[in-house]
């Protein structure tokens, strides 16, 4: 079986902290909260792409009452917000080579 690094990225996760916050919509600096759940699996975190902007106080929440609630409270699905990141981040010309 291959097995996989996970894509890490200090400057990544600095411009993800920098966004609006996935559930408030306000500006940054925000925490990037690295998402999981049935699909992701354990162990491993996932890749730094795999993050979304919180408010520190909600992703403190976040992991008091897990992904199911939150998502179901705040109405919002982490992976699409997750997405929808990264879709901005190459919008934002992250990606480009120097």
């Amino acid at each position: 079986m291959l097995k996989i690094k996970p894509y890490r990225s200090k400057k990544y996760l600095h411009w993800v902290s920098n966004q609006q916050c996935c559930v408030t919509l306000s500006p940054g600096p925000n925490d990037p909260h690295h998402i999981k759940g049935r699909l992701m699996g354990g162990g491993v975190k996932c890749s730094d792409l795999f993050c979304i902007p919180l408010k520190h106080e909600l992703h403190a929440e976040f992991h008091q009452i897990g992904w199911e609630s939150f998502e179901e409270k705040y109405y919002i699905n982490q992976l699409r917000a997750a997405l929808e990141t990264i879709e901005l981040a190459f919008q934002a010309g992250f990606f480009r080579e120097s």
